[in-house]
């Protein structure tokens, strides 16, 4: 087998395992009665393989591509160098209120896959590799997220502070939220979600497929996510299947284009609504309808809004460092659930509006990307799951989520659509 296909695997089995967060930790509490290999190893074994194959592919064709990659996408590129530099420029404000070692956690923690984002471009996959990989992954974890919901039993080891692997959240007023092998609900809803997309693509564009099969596997995936109990996941379910929906007949519509790159703005105010109306449903606690954690979170977002705000201009501006974590003392019981808070309280105004309008750019260039590549069943889903990353933010910390989806759907494409001058160049030559 060739070195790059060793990285390409590699990475793809570390990039999954880092998505199906719960998966590694339950294997080794099942093997060794406890977790001894953590995260942050195998993140720093994915970001050598992505660097090896980055600079293993340092001959002629690849500082065309890197050239390409500038020359069509130089805002997402500029605003990522920036980003880069804003934080090291940050920790001059931040090293006197907070150790070393917590604000490298902190970027850890954030902005790992952001970072590593785009090193991973090069990467290249068959996109019916990685499809018929999502198939293998998604039966067994719907499967046993139903199994916990019909047995109200978690069947898996819950974890401990000690190991720090805790499965978090998940009893429902007696009802446990499936969360399969993931570390809570929420992350398993969104792998559903992007599923369910997924499994539209192939409904409408796969030739030969048998319908009916496809539909009823589709509607066992929404059941699922239902049965993950989670607000989030239902909205961002929700909002993603409409956005296929609208790729799907996006030429057919008027300015259909210019209403999905919009998308997430809407899917946004949508969210600020449910949160501004919440405080209006009185319905039993135990209902999905429940005010009870909207009303957890006003609090919640009071209390971290007084931490930002309430302490200068320079915090204002450049923040104060801290992060929603327990496994430090600085930060034990601090709950942020609001991925818009959470960066501005870490690095302020001016990293909140850097990270947004990276996070903007990149849904620009996956969405320009997918109108070029409308047979890609992987960029799709991508795609119609980006579109909420607005949305989603306004309930939970998505910082991750979303880049670890673009790492996984960008190595799928074909080169010529990724470094356009630079297949141009080759050919020619």
């Amino acid at each position: 087998m060739h070195i790059n296909a060793i990285y390409t695997y590699l990475f793809y089995f570390l990039l999954i395992a880092l998505f199906v967060d719960g998966a590694l930790p339950q294997l080794q509490y099942l093997l060794f009665g406890e977790v001894i290999l953590y995260s942050v190893f195998i993140k720093i074994l994915l970001l050598a393989t992505v660097l090896a194959s980055f600079f293993g592919q340092l001959r002629k064709e690849t500082p065309n591509h890197i050239l390409s990659w500038i020359h069509n996408h130089a805002i997402v590129t500029m605003l990522w160098a920036a980003l880069l530099i804003y934080f090291g420029f940050d920790w001059f404000h931040l090293r006197s209120k907070i150790p070393t070692i917590y604000y490298i956690f902190s970027l850890n923690a954030y902005y790992y896959y952001l970072l590593l984002l785009p090193f991973a471009i090069f990467i290249r996959m068959d996109v019916r590799s990685v499809s018929k990989y999502l198939f293998i992954i998604a039966v067994p974890l719907s499967i046993f997220g139903i199994l916990q919901y019909i047995l109200n039993e978690p069947l898996a080891y819950m974890g401990d502070n000690e190991s720090y692997f805790e499965v978090a959240n998940w009893n429902y007023f007696g009802r446990l939220r499936a969360f399969s092998l993931f570390n809570y609900s929420g992350g398993f809803g969104y792998f559903l979600a992007i599923l369910v997309c997924f499994y539209f693509h192939y409904l409408i564009f796969e030739k030969g497929i048998r319908r009916l099969p496809m539909l009823l596997l589709i509607v066992a995936t929404i059941f699922t996510i239902y049965i993950t109990f989670t607000r989030a996941a239902y909205i961002a379910a929700g909002m993603s299947l409409l956005t296929a929906t609208l790729l799907v007949i996006r030429d057919k519509i008027k300015y259909g284009n210019h209403l999905i790159k919009v998308l997430p703005v809407v899917y946004l105010c949508i969210s600020f609504i449910i949160v501004n109306e919440g405080s209006f449903v009185n319905v039993p606690h135990s209902s999905l309808l429940s005010n009870v954690s909207l009303l957890m979170r006003y609090n919640q977002w009071l209390h971290v809004s007084e931490l930002w705000l309430d302490k200068g201009i320079a915090n204002i501006l450049f923040g104060v460092g801290l992060i929603q974590n327990g496994r430090f003392e600085l930060t034990k019981g601090l709950i942020i659930d609001n991925a818009y808070l959470a960066i501005g309280l870490h690095v302020g105004l001016i990293g909140l509006i850097l990270w947004f309008l990276i996070m903007w750019s990149l849904w620009s260039c996956l969405l320009s990307l997918q109108q070029r590549a409308q047979d890609n069943p992987v960029l799709f889903c991508a795609v119609a799951f980006w579109s909420t990353w607005m949305a989603t933010g306004v309930f939970a910390i998505t910082t991750t989520i979303y880049p670890i989806i673009a790492m996984i759907a960008l190595p799928t494409l074909r080169p010529d659509l990724l470094f356009p001058e630079a297949s141009t160049v080759e050919n020619r030559s």
